[in-house]
């Protein structure tokens, strides 16, 4: 019990010893952290994409003075900007991958940026970077007429091929035989290429020339025409 009470008076008498060489102030330092992460590296592996189903990578890399907490991805691929879910950083990296396979994207420009946290919530962005999505016509080939001298009530078949970037929506037949060009059946094709075939029936059309082209669309409204061709139906 002595030493004790000892031990309470030696305490209480260096107080003011202590106090006296500090002139009479104790001084405490706390540190607040405010500090946002900091990023660096950042980008994307390509500007522009030219074809459907292509995978687009992000990337940034991040510090912080105290710790890294997580990050989240921003886009306006929908032309509305959308958040990812909260993500986990790998070694200071945030990482993420889009791959565009909706056709009707065609011809966006889409902007991106990352924003990263901290363990105290201290969040910093990167600025908007962006790519674009090649806005492209679809293309034709291999145009063919099964029989370019037919007789009446021959039924030919005219076609040709289509091919787009992203996807070729729909094509249709016109035909002009009076001066006047006419909206014939259309096909769905809605793949990125197909045929496009059609039936033409000659019968009633006796020693008449008859003109023909096809037209396609992409989901986005680009739109391409092939030459004009003809047949010529024998007098019967």
């Amino acid at each position: 019990m002595k030493r004790q009470v000892v031990a309470v008076v030696l305490f209480l008498l260096l107080i003011p010893y202590s106090f006296a060489q500090t002139n009479g102030f104790v001084s405490f330092q706390f540190r607040i952290d405010i500090a946002p992460p900091v990023y660096s590296e950042y980008n994307s592996n390509t500007t522009s994409i030219n074809a459907i189903n292509e995978c687009v990578a992000f990337s940034a890399y991040w510090t912080d003075e105290v710790r890294l907490n997580y990050y989240l991805f921003e886009w306006n691929i929908t032309n509305s900007f959308e958040n990812s879910t909260l993500n986990n950083f790998d070694n200071g990296w945030s990482n993420t991958t889009r791959i565009i396979d909706n056709p009707d994207y065609e011809g966006h420009s889409v902007y991106y940026k990352f924003f990263g946290f901290d363990k105290n919530n201290n969040m910093n962005e990167t600025y908007f970077n962006s790519f674009s999505i090649l806005n492209k016509a679809p293309s034709y080939s291999d145009i063919a007429e099964s029989n370019p001298n037919p007789t009446p009530g021959d039924v030919i078949t005219l076609s040709s091929h289509w091919a787009d970037n992203f996807n070729v929506y729909s094509t249709k037949l016109q035909t002009n035989h009076s001066g006047t060009w006419i909206d014939n059946s259309t096909i769905l094709i809605n793949a990125s290429n197909g045929w496009a075939n059609y039936t033409w029936d000659t019968t009633g059309y006796n020693g008449e020339t008859i003109y023909w082209k096809i037209i396609a669309e992409d989901n986005v409204l680009n739109s391409n025409e092939t030459e004009i061709y003809s047949f010529t139906v024998s007098v019967s």
